[in-house]
């Protein structure tokens, strides 16, 4: 442990290239945008592995507990892969560079330069707009009547 109390856990060489981090009890995984891939390494351990490779630009992370979502900002896509192993799902794409990634017990939510989206969890998912970026750079909401949202549907409590 350094003078700040942090503790490196894994060197891994190329400190600009990590984009983002999400971690379980036991795992610290991230994005390495330049190399197309998200790392994994136990949090009792000191070496990394590639948890996914192939991708395009991934970036921000957020992990579900049975799945870790993220967003690769050059080919437009939110995929996922179950952290027991298994293939990389797309759970939607034509998302215009994407950049953040949050989940709840229902969806992923995705930041893009277009606006904010919700995603059901399920590959093949059509985003939701919720809310839509502005010339003037602030957010306007897209959200749809109440008559057609379900419980769960949107960033806010009140409806």
């Amino acid at each position: 442990m350094d003078k700040a109390g942090k503790t490196q856990l894994v060197s891994i060489n190329a400190p600009a290239d990590n984009e983002g981090t999400a971690a379980s009890e036991s795992t610290v995984y991230w994005a390495a945008f330049d190399a197309n891939e998200i790392r994994s390494a136990a949090v009792s351990m000191a070496a990394f592995s590639t948890f996914a490779s192939g991708l395009a630009g991934p970036r921000t992370l957020a992990l579900d507990g049975t799945h870790l979502n993220w967003v690769n900002s050059n080919s437009g896509t939110l995929q996922r892969k179950s952290i027991t192993g298994g293939s990389i799902e797309t759970v939607a794409q034509n998302l215009a560079a994407p950049w953040g990634t949050a989940v709840d017990a229902s969806a992923v939510y995705v930041s893009t330069q277009t606006g904010i989206y919700r995603c059901d969890k399920q590959p093949g998912s059509t985003p939701l707009q919720l809310f839509a970026a502005s010339a003037s750079g602030s957010w306007d909401s897209r959200r749809p009547p109440a008559s057609t949202r379900g419980p769960g549907c949107c960033m806010h409590s009140r409806h």
